[in-house]
């Protein structure tokens, strides 16, 4: 199957369109709605999609990697698109960066299924309030890249270690609260939201493809999950 990455920018035209570019560098949910609709799919279908919102400028910008390119007719929109086909083998370092959801199960007694947490969150939780400063310090730091290094066991990459030290950092770590709509009685959504940067190996190409196309971990509808690569300098 082709993949795509796009560079998709809004650019307000109208003095109205201040506003809407204003809510969509704030609300994710906006901006899962809107990057959707440059999508042709008919209702229920799966999210065809990744995206990840750039950091470099004041107006909306977001990557995105799809199973098609994004296409539409409002010039408020700018798209810029390539094919997305890296060239992977057995043993290729790569440098990576992406913006992802940790999480942890946890399963009780008699429970099918674990549920659900953030990793720092939870973790914290368990820490006497005057020691959650440095200890959140030490999760984010230590656990987190460790947490992703575990994930690539079953995603097709190993991290790439220096003396026993992952080559991986967490450059920020925050807790994203938002509604799912604009409605006064809509869900609010809490997620911790961290971006790692750092060098992996691929250890397994085909898995390696499916990871990237599909996401890490959970948060895909909120901007999460989409890892970028390149060659190292």
């Amino acid at each position: 199957m082709n993949h795509y990455l796009s560079q998709v920018a809004f650019r307000p035209q109208h003095r109205e369109d201040h506003k809407l570019a204003h809510q969509l560098l704030s609300m994710p949910y906006l901006q899962h709605q809107k990057i959707w609709e440059l999508f042709q799919r008919p209702p229920g279908s799966e999210q065809p999609f990744l995206y990840r919102q750039s950091e470099a400028d004041e107006l909306p910008r977001f990557l995105v990697l799809s199973d098609e390119p994004p296409k539409t007719h409002d010039p408020r929109w700018q798209i810029q698109t390539k094919a997305f086909r890296p060239n992977l083998h057995i043993g290729q370092v790569l440098s990576f960066s992406a913006r992802l959801n940790p999480t942890r199960s946890l399963r009780r007694p008699g429970e099918k299924r674990g549920k659900r947490q953030d990793l720092v969150m939870a973790a914290l939780h368990e820490v006497a309030s005057e020691k959650r400063g440095v200890e959140r310090q030490r999760l984010v730091n230590c656990e987190l890249p460790l947490w992703l290094s575990t994930r690539g066991e079953q995603a097709g990459f190993a991290m790439v270690e220096d003396e026993d030290r992952l080559r991986c950092a967490v450059t920020r770590y925050e807790v994203l609260r938002f509604k799912t709509t604009a409605s006064p009685e809509a869900h609010s959504v809490t997620l911790g939201c961290a971006d790692f940067v750092g060098q992996l190996r691929v250890t397994d190409p085909d898995r390696f493809a499916q990871t990237l196309h599909q996401g890490i971990g959970h948060g895909r509808s909120f901007g999460l999950g989409l890892m970028l690569i390149k060659r190292p300098h």
